[in-house]
Order: C-alpha cells, then sequence, then structure tokens
C-alpha cells in the first residue's frame, strides 16, 4: 500500500564528491550545503497479537491489524557535510514534513479463527502529522579509481525516523451478533491518532562514478545501508474508548537503497536529483494498555504486538560546495 512512490529521499550519505583527474577532485576541509524539497510515500504496520494463545486457542495468532498509509507527504530537507581528508567525511542530514500531509488508515480484526476479517474499519480522512528523519554518518574511503573515475566507499552512520497520523470519521464493518453483520459511520471526530518511532545503527557500501556529459560533471551515486539492529516503539490511543496502547521491539532488520545523480551547474553548484527505497522489517514485543479515564494499566508480555515500516522517496535539491 505504497500510496505514491513518488517521493522524497534523504540522500542521507551522499558526499557529491568528484573522482576523476579531468574532474576536481575531493579536497581536505571542503564543506557542502544542500537544500532539497520532495514528497514521500509509504506505510506503517501495526498489529495485536494473541502471544500465549488464551483468547484463539493458538499461540501467536493475530488479532488485529492497522495499516497507516503516507501518500504524497511535501518534505524539506537539508545536508551538511565536511570532509576532512581524502579518506573521511563526516555529514548529517535532516528531513521534516512542510504541513500536514494526506494519509489513510485501515483497521482489520479476525476474532473469528479459520475466517477472513470479521471487523474492518476505514477512514480515508486520516492526516499526516508530522514526519521526520535524521540521520548522521561517516564516510570512509576504500577505493579511489581516478582513471576509471570512480570511489568505493563505507558508510557508518545512525538514523532515527518518526511518523504521526491522526484517523478521523470514516466507516466500519462489524460482526456484533452474526458474521460482519454491522455497518457503522462515525461522526467526524478524532478516531484514532498513532505514532512510530525508528532507531538504527547501520553499515552501508556505497560507490560513486563521475563523467562528463556534454563539458557537465555529471555523478551517479549509489549505496545501500542495512543492519539488524533496529529498534521500533509506537504510540496508539484511541479516543473513542480513552485507551493508550504502548509497544516496542528490538533487533528488527533495516534495509535502505539510494541511487543519485548530481549535475554541475557551476564549479560549486549542482543540481541533485534523488530516490530512496527504506524498510523496517516486524519487531514485536509486549504491549502496555492505559485507560486514560481511570489511569489504570494492564500489560501483556511476549509478542503480543509488532510494528514495521516501508517507504520510498525521491527528492530535487541544489548542492553548494565551500
Amino acid at each position: 500500500m505504497l500510496q505514491s512512490l513518488f517521493l522524497i529521499p534523504m540522500l542521507s550519505g551522499l558526499p557529491l564528491v568528484a573522482t576523476a583527474q579531468t574532474v576536481s577532485v575531493s579536497d581536505d576541509g571542503m564543506t557542502q550545503i544542500s537544500l532539497k524539497a520532495g514528497v514521500m510515500g509509504g506505510e506503517s504496520g501495526e498489529y495485536v497479537y494473541d502471544a500465549d494463545g488464551s483468547a484463539s486457542g493458538i499461540r501467536g495468532y493475530k488479532i488485529s491489524e492497522l495499516q497507516w498509509e503516507l501518500d504524497n507527504v511535501w518534505m524539506a530537507g537539508i545536508n551538511l557535510r565536511h570532509r576532512f581528508s581524502e579518506g573521511f567525511a563526516l555529514g548529517v542530514d535532516y528531513w521534516a514534513n512542510a504541513g500536514d500531509g494526506d494519509g489513510y488508515m485501515t483497521d482489520y480484526d479476525w476474532l473469528y479463527v479459520g475466517l477472513d476479517w470479521s471487523h474492518r474499519s476505514q477512514h480515508p480522512d486520516t492526516t499526516v502529522r508530522n514526519v521526520n528523519r535524521i540521520d548522521i554518518n561517516g564516510e570512509f574511503l576504500l577505493h579511489r579509481n581516478a582513471h576509471e573515475r570512480y570511489d568505493v566507499y563505507a558508510l557508518l552512520g545512525y538514523r532515527r525516523d518518526h511518523f504521526d497520523w491522526q484517523a478521523r470519521g470514516g466507516t466500519a464493518i462489524y460482526s456484533n451478533v452474526t458474521y460482519r453483520d454491522t455497518y457503522l459511520v462515525f461522526a467526524d471526530v478524532p478516531v484514532i491518532s498513532y505514532e512510530q518511532t525508528w532507531e538504527v545503527p547501520y553499515l552501508g557500501l556505497g560507490i560513486r562514478s563521475t563523467s562528463l556529459v556534454s563539458g557537465r560533471r555529471v555523478t551517479a551515486e549509489f549505496n545501500a545501508r542495512y543492519s539488524v539492529w533496529a529498534e521500533g516503539e509506537d504510540i496508539d490511543i484511541h479516543h473513542l474508548r480513552d485507551l493508550r496502547f504502548e509497544e516496542s521491539g528490538k533487533d528488527g532488520q533495516w534495509l535502505d537503497l539510494q541511487l543519485n545523480i548530481d549535475v554541475a551547474l557551476d564549479t560549486n553548484l549542482d543540481l541533485t536529483f534523488g530516490v530512496s527505497h527504506s524498510v523496517y522489517s516486524e519487531v514485536k514485543g509486549p504491549t502496555t494498555i492505559t485507560d486514560l479515564t481511570t489511569g489504570a494499566t494492564s500489560y501483556y508480555p511476549g509478542d503480543a504486538a509488532g510494528l514495521d515500516h516501508s517507504s520510498t522517496l525521491l527528492s530535487l535539491g541544489l548542492n553548494y560546495r565551500m
């Protein structure tokens, strides 16, 4: 349900540096600043499980699933990078939404073992309220071939992603007496608010190649980033029931693929195009439920809940080298 693949990449590890003898090679002390705009699309999943099988008779049975979509969320980003030596550069990227974005939420429940969903609600009036991302990474040169005009480099970094939605109104089909027997229309009020946060240290590998096209320097770059140490947490507030659900999980897999093309406009200024795709695999963990009216809490241990995320980003920007 990646509602839109026209999105804005974070381009977090893009040290836009030429490598050929006929094109300027990076110098110690070079600082770069990039300003970018784009669009993001993607989806986060929220899951509830019968961890011990006490409700369904099946350990790990999926009771509920909510899919939160990002659709054409406009973003603004800044990237700062400084090359301390020929072999090392440090970069910081930050992205944030440029206003509320469009979303969509679908909520499924499976209360009858062996049958398809028993409850489903759909919420087209879902607002993406907050999206932000920060990436801090070091780039280490592994190999430079000046004749062939390419670099191979390694990345060591840290990524944090945060997403926040609110769903209002909507319609539902419930199984109150018999299977799918009830149709509901919610009032135009907040129904569920949801936020999801990911943190991950990572390693990466990339290649950057520079050439002259019609007299202009063109740099193409691809890198892949991977980790098995992703940690995720979420908060779900069911407004109509006055309940807050909190979950967290760790040791998840994360993969990010980035492609970037930079076209020189003059000696110090580039036009940059980029695309990236990022996937956090599902992590599972315990759930804490808080009654917002009384303050009473209930704790469900084991793999009682799960969360995941995937998104694709496309961006356009300017990069200035000082």
